[in-house]
This record gives structure tokens, C-alpha cells and sequence, in this order.
């Protein structure tokens, strides 16, 4: 999820804007765990390459490629086009904006 206003911490946003980003990151985590039934949903904010507010979604799976460890960004995972696409509908379906 990104937040439409530039800002780097989700404590800038005001209230309404602070609400509706972290709705739609539930929004998305409910819609990505209906989808894949995932062990877990992984939900990291960090911003040290982009200063722009975001939020990354990993379902977790045991023999995942990460392992039991923290999500590491050397590791590969790809998705298929037709896997995005269906996450894609899964997400618009639930509401997330």
C-alpha cells in the first residue's frame, strides 16, 4: 500500500488520511489471506530506500523462500502475470483502493 500524499511516516498523515491508509493495508492483508491462505501475513514498513510511506505484504508459508527468518530482499520470489492479475481482482474486489 502507498500512501497518496507524500510523506515518510505514517504518524504525518491527519487523522482521516491516517485511518484510510491503515484500513486499506487490513483491507489488503484480508484480501491476500482469503486468497492465498497464508501461515502468516507479514506487514513491513521501512522507507530506507524510498522516503515515501509504504507498506509491503508478504503472505509467509512454511518452505517459503525466506524461511522462518525475516523477509530478506536478496532472496528471489517471482509471480507469474497471471498471479498479479489475480491478486489484482482479489484486492479491487475487497475495496482496497
Amino acid at each position: 500500500m502507498v500512501a497518496r500524499l507524500h510523506v515518510i511516516e505514517p504518524f504525518e498523515l491527519d487523522p482521516p488520511d491516517r485511518l484510510a491508509f491503515w484500513e486499506d493495508c487490513m483491507l489488503a492483508g484480508r484480501a491476500l489471506n482469503s486468497l492465498f491462505s497464508p501461515r502468516k501475513m507479514n506487514y513491513e514498513i521501512h522507507g530506507n530506500s524510498i522516503p515515501h510511506l509504504h507498506m509491503h505484504l508478504y503472505p509467509r508459508y512454511a518452505g517459503d523462500p525466506y524461511g522462518t527468518g525475516p523477509i530478506d530482499g536478496r532472496a528471489t520470489f517471482h509471480r507469474s502475470s497471471a498471479d498479479l492479475a489475480h491478486m489484482k481482482r482479489a484486492l479491487v474486489g475487497a475495496g482496497a483502493r
